[in-house]
């Protein structure tokens, strides 16, 4: 995996930085724990996004993976990693289906609440996606201290392929999320006390 560097690009990261696409800003209430396909147009393009969000426990962003296809004025298959600001910016971040190759993608730039990774999305990567069962992103913090997730690949498939969710049913997927990380809290704290 490379990290693209044309002209074409630099203005794709831009355009996906000032808009709306794929939330480069991070969102209030992001879904957490599954696969998502969401489909907008904007400035003469249409971009799908799928997308997959890794909150900590106390609800703030962990990490974001975003394979987002434009079409129209602009047409490119971009992958981006966004993770919080308080990276080591020389180490990038890793990126590794199952247990293959470890891949380091470097940071292409980071705002004032995100550091963003990005590459050319492949038909080959979109593959690996599809056969691997997790995904496994490692960061550097500021005190270089390493920071994994892990991700499950259950769902990206179905995602990739199908078709995209509406705002509804996208929000109801979120509130159905929120209702089975509480109900899994009662169970952890009820199972803590005994």
């Amino acid at each position: 995996m490379r990290a693209a560097k044309h002209p074409l690009f630099v203005a794709v990261v831009a355009l996906f930085a000032t808009s709306g696409f794929g939330w480069a800003q991070a969102p209030q209430n992001p879904p957490d724990g599954f696969w998502f396909k969401t489909c907008q147009e904007e400035q003469g393009s249409k971009i799908c996004t799928v997308q997959f969000n890794v909150l900590s426990p106390a609800g703030k962003l962990r990490a974001t993976v975003n394979l987002s296809t434009l079409t129209g004025k602009i047409n490119s298959k971009l992958m981006r990693l966004i993770v919080p600001t308080g990276r080591y910016i020389p180490d990038g971040i890793t990126i590794q289906v199952d247990q293959s190759r470890k891949n380091k993608v470097p940071y292409t730039i980071c705002s004032r609440s995100s550091c963003f990774s990005q590459i050319q999305m492949s038909d080959e990567l979109v593959r690996v996606l599809k056969r691997g069962g997790k995904m496994y992103l490692t960061t550097t913090n500021f005190q270089e201290k390493k920071i994994s997730m892990e991700i499950t690949l259950k769902g990206f498939t179905k995602s990739f392929d199908g078709p995209p969710l509406t705002e509804a049913e996208l929000r109801e997927m979120i509130e159905l999320r929120a209702i089975e990380n509480a109900n899994a809290a009662k169970r952890d704290n009820s199972a803590a006390s005994q």
